[in-house]
């Protein structure tokens, strides 16, 4: 036990150094960065403020912002992963792709806020995205106004493009919507729920102040139900670990009504009126597993399944990246699904 501790010590010593080595990356030749804590206005919360991290290819000044907002547990190093980011990184491959993009840690999560748990609410999560956008529009942000503004979520925060599409249907011009369908199997619910605790009872967290509501994933266990782990690297279930941090509980279960059991005619995403792209791991567990537990997970089931909780207005397509887990972004994979989601917004963005 005392060699796996000295083993795990070093890992994270040189994840550590790894990390501090990386605090200049966003001055590299491809990009420019810019962070901010920005004020925004939440029910009951005085002084809220957002984290964002707003990205320019060098050189370039676009028309079209890419909104990057991550999932549970996650921040928003899930999209701008430190490790070999020019593989790894979906901030990258829009910035290579010509776009800029905000990237974000929602309220209660990574660098912002975290008042008492149970203020952040849905309603207010989502207010909070409209405040940003008409932020990123009228140049609120960095100096820059964006005509366009396309919307990146994963896992929880695709349950939150669906409610912010229907409650704010002109502020997004896209949808690329990853790690989460209208359809939860229950083996996702056994594997996850004894794993996710409080956070204030993780060693990480432990002197943090939160909570009991806020909630963590419990140690070392992120590698059996985020990953397929035959398509993932031994340094990035590390450094995912280490970079994991908290949601808010009251809020994130607050949100599992729409992905378990929703009634297509009344599901929000009906009111998304902007082209919609549906991306998931061809072994994501949230869904995939063998029928009638689970679906299917190709194109053509994930389509047929999904199509019925949108409207038939929209345009409305489906990537399933091979061989790859519910934090898609992660996995070996990520390269070539980035590439498609940038060429995916290219012909459904800049022809609009």
């Amino acid at each position: 036990m005392k060699i796996q501790r000295y083993i795990v010590g070093f890992l994270v010593l040189v994840l550590s150094v790894f990390l501090f080595t990386q605090e200049g990356r966003a001055t590299g030749f491809h990009r420019h960065c810019q962070e901010y804590q920005i004020p925004i206005n939440f029910p009951n919360i005085p002084d809220a403020q957002i984290f964002g991290e707003l990205c320019m290819p060098r050189g370039a000044t676009p028309d079209t912002v890419q909104f990057f907002v991550h999932g549970s547990t996650y921040s928003h190093h899930y999209w701008d992963f430190p490790w070999l980011p020019n593989f790894y990184s979906q901030v990258d491959a829009a910035l290579d792709a010509g776009y800029a993009t905000f990237n974000i840690d929602i309220l209660g999560a990574g660098s912002s806020s975290k008042p008492p748990s149970f203020l952040i609410t849905l309603d207010g999560t989502i207010d909070s995205f409209h405040q940003l956008v008409v932020k990123l529009r009228n140049g609120d942000i960095g100096g820059e106004s964006f005509s366009r503004v396309v919307y990146v979520g994963h896992s929880l925060s695709s349950i939150l493009g669906w409610l912010f599409g229907s409650r704010y249907p002109e502020d997004i011009d896209a949808f690329v919507l990853t790690g989460a369908l209208h359809f939860t199997q229950l083996g996702w619910l056994d594997l996850i729920i004894p794993n996710i605790y409080p956070a204030n009872l993780d060693p990480k967290f432990a002197n943090s102040g939160l909570d009991d509501g806020y909630m963590t994933t419990v140690p070392w266990t992120r590698k059996n139900f985020f990953f397929h782990k035959s398509n993932a690297g031994p340094v990035v279930l590390a450094l995912d670990e280490l970079l994991k941090t908290t949601v808010p509980g009251p809020m994130m279960f607050e949100s599992v009504e729409y992905a378990l059991f929703p009634d297509p005619e009344t599901a929000p995403s009906q009111g998304i009126t902007a082209p919609t792209l549906i991306v998931l791991g061809e072994r994501d567990l949230t869904a995939c597993a063998e029928p009638p537990l689970g679906l299917v997970c190709n194109e053509e089931t994930i389509l047929a399944h999904e199509e019925q909780f949108f409207s038939p207005d929209i345009v409305l397509d489906v990537y399933v990246s091979p061989n790859t887990g519910h934090s898609l972004a992660l996995h070996f994979s990520g390269y070539e699904t980035g590439n498609f989601i940038q060429d995916w917004v290219e012909d459904n963005v800049e022809t609009n």
